[in-house]
């Protein structure tokens, strides 16, 4: 696609801000930016199209426009494309100036693939996609339809995305359901620092808890002990996330719950030295038990013979494997 394009000086009144069309970039370092602008000028002058009345629509360089109208000039030198250029290729054009700056993040790749031919056979979008996002490789439809869908979720998913709080495979699960239910895990996963798999444990237990008692994940995860957990101000982020997490498990499994914590105390009374750990079977089912310990050398070796043996003559030993 060959899209010509004229360098002139243009007023600053005369660009459109407002209309965001082909807005792909997230909040950037304005700051650095501004500094770059009043030092040595614009750069890379923005990319703009004539929309009727005299105005003139931004096809990449919103943030550039914007620290200029701060630093209140007057005009600006820009590249203004063909008015008969088409939107599509404008879009290319906008999506390929920025994914050529920099790479685009998940967001911004979100919004480039919904202008790149949205609503077209996937066939006639590919192409499109592998051009302007100069990928060396075909994209995958599906990988791509996702991180598309982005755009369309909830302003509070998004945010919870943007913010590394939710992680994107959760958020296309969240996006999946009634949005009251969504929503209530977004909330939940804002208020704390979880990782993915976290977030996933999370997510199944909630579901499963609301399933079993006929409730929903919004009324699980802001009931009266969770919503005590959470606003407890004596407590940090990761402890809460321990304590909310522990909650939801001893909801789930009151059963497993109860025996893990009596064989923790248990366990206690056996008073092990340090670097030993005894585990009880995966969930309690099983009679198996692991016994664990470290060692640098053949001394240290010899030392947790002893220890086992020592372990082994404990009565609160039998009192675990013999209930």
């Amino acid at each position: 696609m060959h899209t010509p394009y004229e360098t002139y000086w243009l007023a600053l009144d005369s660009i459109d801000s407002q209309d965001l069309t082909f807005k792909i970039s997230s909040a950037g370092d304005d700051e650095s930016l501004k500094r770059s602008v009043e030092s040595l000028g614009l750069i890379n002058p923005p990319l703009v199209q004539e929309s009727g009345g005299g105005m003139h629509r931004i096809i990449s360089g919103f943030r550039r426009v914007d620290v200029c109208r701060e630093l209140d000039m007057r005009r600006i030198q820009v590249r203004v494309v063909d008015p008969l250029t088409s939107d599509q290729e404008c879009a290319v054009l906008a999506v390929a100036e920025n994914a050529g700056q920099r790479e685009l993040d998940i967001m911004e790749t979100s919004r480039a693939l919904a202008l790149l031919g949205h609503g077209l056979p996937w066939k006639d979008r590919a192409g499109m996609i592998k051009d302007a996002l100069f990928l060396s490789e075909p994209p995958n439809q599906r990988r791509m339809e996702q991180v598309e869908s982005l755009c369309s979720m909830h302003e509070e998913i998004l945010e919870g995305v943007k913010e590394d709080a939710i992680a994107f495979p959760i958020a296309l699960k969240l996006h999946e359901m009634e949005e009251a239910e969504a929503l209530a895990f977004a909330r939940f996963f804002r208020r704390l620092a979880l990782s993915l798999g976290k977030q996933r444990e999370i997510l199944t237990l909630a579901v499963e808890i609301a399933a079993r008692d006929d409730l929903s994940c919004k009324a699980v995860l802001e009931s009266d002990e969770v919503a005590a957990i959470l606003n407890d101000a004596d407590k940090d982020m990761n402890q809460k996330a321990r304590e909310a997490r522990a909650l939801l498990k001893k909801t789930r499994f009151p059963q497993i719950t109860r025996a893990q914590e009596a064989f923790e105390a248990e366990v206690q009374g056996l008073n092990l030295p340090k670097g030993v750990r005894l585990d009880p079977p995966a969930n309690f089912e099983g009679q198996v038990y692991e016994l664990k310990f470290y060692f640098k050398n053949i001394n240290d070796l010899i030392k947790n013979q002893n220890v086992i043996i020592e372990i082994a003559e404990k009565p609160g030993l039998r009192k675990i494997l013999d209930p």
